[in-house]
């Protein structure tokens, strides 16, 4: 007897987690939370909000090639300056992003984007090539 690898809803129809794979299956690995998030609104009738289309993208993602595989620990952060704005004081006056460590919203889903096509093996390479 085969084994069953789908969820399924209440309803009969695949779980959001399952819809959002699919979904990244037809628009591919690099479309991003807004193209999926219409993708399962229109295909599967789901509504979900794109930080939840960006938890299963993410979950997707581990299941396809980096599950199992630990993040490196992080480090700890130094102790702020004298006289400096903490992180969540800094903003930007153009978009209102942290402008803290120069990281925004995006860039944090450039690099989930990348992490999926290459993998985790090859962006630690990359970033250890680029780190001085």
């Amino acid at each position: 007897m085969a084994e069953h690898t789908t969820a399924t809803s209440k309803s009969g129809g695949p779980s959001k987690l399952d819809a959002v794979g699919q979904a990244m299956a037809r628009l591919g690995n690099d479309a991003g939370r807004t193209e999926l998030q219409a993708y399962v609104k229109q295909h599967f009738g789901y509504d979900m909000s794109p930080d939840h289309v960006s938890n299963c993208r993410r979950i997707v993602l581990q299941k396809q090639g980096t599950a199992g595989k630990k993040t490196p620990a992080r480090s700890k952060k130094a102790p702020a300056k004298k006289g400096t704005a903490g992180p969540r004081a800094r903003k930007t006056a153009a978009n209102g992003r942290a402008a803290a460590h120069g990281l925004s919203l995006e860039d944090v889903e450039t690099t989930q984007d990348l992490l999926g096509r290459v993998g985790v093996a090859q962006l630690q390479s990359l970033i250890n090539l680029l780190a001085p």
